[in-house]
């Protein structure tokens, strides 16, 4: 599949691309693969909560059981415990790669997501709102970032409320350990 730069282009590219499902190294992989089952429908009006997960095609430790376990249980966790407060959950994937092909190869291995971010590196637009201006958060790789934001609808469709973070994690011992543990979300 071929994508090009523009940002219409790249969604469409990254619909298509995520559309034809898991790659067969992937289901290899991951023969769980329907672990986490994307919602596919708008939250209600509400909070939400927010998972990103940083990695890339770079980022060895990333690829490792361990990292698959890790991540599967602290969204899992965070997931169980956001319905169980009535809130709306959405898990992100953020492939920080310069080659779309591989970021993309990255998150299907790694997903499924409700949403995904692709390219640009450290430059990405999740990599700017949620690492480099997040003052908790490190721009490392593994990272994973939960933040809480208001939903509203609005006039001309959903209102968003600024995010309000959690926790932010990196490194591949540090998130196995905050995982374990069960991904507890520090007291403000």
């Amino acid at each position: 599949m071929r994508c090009f730069a523009s940002s219409a282009a790249l969604f469409f590219c990254t619909l298509a691309a995520l559309a034809a499902g898991p790659s067969a190294s992937a289901q290899a992989a991951a023969p769980d693969a329907a672990w986490y089952v994307p919602a596919y429908e708008p939250p209600s009006d509400g909070t939400e909560l927010v998972v990103v997960y940083f990695g890339g095609s770079t980022c060895g430790w990333c690829y490792t059981d361990e990292a698959k376990t890790a991540v599967r249980a602290a969204v899992l966790a965070l997931r169980d415990r956001a319905h169980a407060e009535g809130k709306a959950f959405a898990y992100v994937g953020v492939a920080n790669d310069w080659d779309l092909e591989a970021g993309l190869d990255f998150l299907r291995d790694s997903g499924p997501f409700d949403e995904v971010v692709v390219g640009r590196n450290w430059f990405n637009q999740a990599s700017a709102a949620h690492l480099f201006m997040n003052p908790g958060a490190s721009a490392a790789l593994p990272t994973v970032v939960v933040y809480e934001q208001d939903i509203t609808t609005g006039e001309r469709g959903p209102v968003f409320g600024g995010e309000r973070y959690l926790a932010a994690v990196s490194g591949g011992p540090d998130l196995a350990a905050w995982a374990e543990a069960g991904a507890p979300i520090p007291a403000p």
